[in-house]
């Protein structure tokens, strides 16, 4: 449960009886991906605030005036990434990244939209095309965003000091996983949570086809030791190879 839910639940409160209240009880009601846990008490400036659960499953606490008037129907993490998707359904983005940012800031989106015009193609600088996926996702402080995007940057960048092993030889990351894919970073953060060992060791990924890209088919993922030991295996298969 994240932070901000476990801090909307403690807000939640018994809901006062009929005579100490004029207000309409809009628990279990729903309003559009809204559904309305309970009463959160009122606010300072004495609006009734309700605990709801977005359908992602984030809760917030929502003023009832905001539920009925329609103000607020979902939440923000889900609101950012419609508005991303629609910005780049759009096309808005295609005029120039100047003007796209422009237009970003004044629809009150700039944060997520101008990473979306970024991972669409606005902006080919490789670091800066992964932004869209950990903003959209609310992933940019997960612990495997860095991973994710090391693995981009050994393929993709020729300036990395790993790129001669990595995208000199071909070797690219699969269209499941790639930053060009709005929903890359989620999936491999999932193939990595159901796929890792239950361990408190350093975890490594390894490529089982030294020649093959970074895919769910190819990559397993080993503890440091056993990563050491595997490469230790294939330096010494390397050196007992005769000569031509």
């Amino acid at each position: 449960m994240s932070q901000v839910s476990t801090l909307a639940d403690s807000r939640l409160q018994p809901l006062p009886t009929k005579r100490n209240h004029n207000f309409v009880d809009e628990t279990d009601n729903e309003h559009g991906s809204w559904t309305v846990l309970g009463y959160a008490g009122k606010d300072k400036q004495g609006y009734v605030m309700w605990l709801c659960r977005c359908k992602c499953g984030n809760k917030f606490i929502v003023s009832g005036v905001g539920l009925r008037a329609g103000n607020s129907t979902q939440c923000k993490h889900c609101s950012a990434k419609e508005s991303a998707i629609s910005f780049v359904a759009s096309g808005a983005w295609k005029a120039s990244l100047k003007k796209a940012v422009v237009a970003a800031k004044a629809a009150g989106t700039h944060r997520i939209a101008l990473a979306a015009c970024i991972a669409s193609g606005a902006s080919a600088r490789n670091r800066e095309k992964g932004a869209a996926a950990s903003i959209i996702h609310n992933l940019s402080h997960h612990s495997l965003y860095h991973r994710w995007i090391g693995i981009h940057y050994r393929c993709y960048n020729p300036k990395c000091k790993a790129y001669s092993r990595y995208g000199a030889r071909g070797i690219n990351v699969c269209l499941e996983w790639h930053r060009d894919n709005l929903d890359g970073l989620k999936n491999f953060v999932e193939w990595f949570e159901a796929n890792k060992p239950i361990t408190v060791e350093k975890l490594e990924l390894h490529r089982r086809d030294n020649d093959g890209d970074y895919s769910s088919k190819n990559v397993q993922i080993l503890t440091e030791a056993e990563h050491k030991e595997v490469h230790r295996q294939m330096k010494e298969n390397a050196c007992a190879c005769p000569a031509e």
